[in-house]
């Protein structure tokens, strides 16, 4: 097999009529070979998913439980199922798990590292979910501690802050190795470590961002919505078409936005721009990439949900789990970095590797 540490350069492809330019299949192939060719890349998702199994577990009942409380007081008639539902949630749920948050996992389910896959996750959330720890082999799938209930809702919020913060983290450590792998060439571990900070700097940026958009659409529409409620309009059905249509776009144009910052070595707005102009100038690929990708990604938990019931099941969908996870984020890595460098002058341009 041919190491695919190389550049795109040498490949000529599949379906897309640009030379150079690999079509989806043919990709997502290539990024799942180099995550076998190269075991090592799977390191960050396999030991993470191995602290999250065995490792020290964490409950969210101290925060599901007053707020199921909240909604059957003022939830109105669907109050009941909402907190219904919180029980349930809060029941499995594993703080924990949040460590996992932007990475490949087993048990945290499709990474959160992109805005198509956090939108999923709020429209669709069993989609996108790991494998149910009550499915794991005998009693294994609580790990080996006591699952930790904490006695009050701020233990749980602090505790989740700082697990989204260290998953940050996590993120870069995970995808500068596999940077490097699409880019070619070799780095020494030192600037490694460096390209790790500051694409670590970035992303908090770009999730700095993230939040600072949705908090400016989302709260002038929510307030417009309460207003006209008060007049006997309804718009929740429109409003949420709305942000769901709209949503849809922007998840779209932004899909390739953390491969953009990693790769590019750019910031977070001009991570944006890049991602936007890639999308733009192949916006049907870019739409088969992603939901061939998600197809893949959320069918394959399905298998591992059915594996985990025996000893060597677990072995597999750990590494199994890791393979796919990896090989589809090195695929998105190849498919931007195949097409960025093919835009024409005016575009904006990915920074000089050096």
């Amino acid at each position: 097999m041919t190491d695919r540490s190389h550049t795109s350069s040498g490949r000529r492809t599949a379906g897309t009529g640009v030379p150079g330019v690999s079509g989806v299949i043919e990709t997502i192939a290539a990024g799942l070979s180099l995550a076998i060719w190269r075991p090592r890349l799977l390191i960050v998702p396999v030991l993470l998913d191995l602290v999250l199994w065995l490792g020290f577990q964490m409950s969210a009942q101290s925060l599901t439980t007053p707020l199921g409380r909240v909604m059957t007081r003022q939830g109105g008639e669907n109050g009941d199922l909402a907190a219904e539902q919180l029980a349930r949630f809060g029941e499995q749920a594993h703080l924990n798990d949040l460590l996992a948050w932007f990475v490949p996992s087993l048990f945290a389910g499709v990474p959160r590292d992109t805005v198509l896959n956090g939108l999923l996750t709020f429209l669709a959330p069993s989609l996108m979910n790991g494998v149910d720890r009550e499915r794991v082999f005998a009693e294994w799938g609580e790990g080996v501690f006591r699952i930790w209930r904490p006695d009050h809702w701020a233990t749980v919020v602090g505790v989740a802050f700082v697990l989204l913060v260290v998953s940050s983290s996590l993120l870069a450590i995970f995808r500068v190795p596999l940077a490097q792998a699409v880019r070619g060439g070799r780095r020494g571990a030192a600037r490694l470590l460096v390209d790790g900070a500051v694409s670590w700097l970035r992303i908090v940026g770009l999730i700095l961002l993230v939040v600072l958009a949705s908090v400016l659409v989302l709260g002038p529409v929510s307030i417009a919505a309460a207003v006209a409620l008060m007049f006997g309009v309804n718009l929740t059905g429109l409003v949420a078409l709305a942000l769901v249509f709209g949503g849809g776009l922007v998840a779209i144009y932004t899909l390739f936005t953390v491969d953009a910052i990693v790769l590019g070595r750019v910031g977070p707005l001009h991570g944006l721009r890049l991602s936007y102009a890639v999308v733009r100038a192949n916006f049907g690929p870019s739409m088969r990439f992603a939901l061939t990708s998600m197809l893949i990604a959320t069918g394959s938990f399905r298998l591992w949900q059915e594996l985990v019931s025996t000893p060597p099941g677990i072995v597999v969908s750990l590494l199994g789990n890791a393979i796919v996870g990896t090989g589809l984020v090195l695929a998105s890595m190849m498919f931007f970095y195949d097409r960025i460098r093919l835009l024409p002058r005016g575009e904006p341009q990915a920074g000089r590797d050096h």
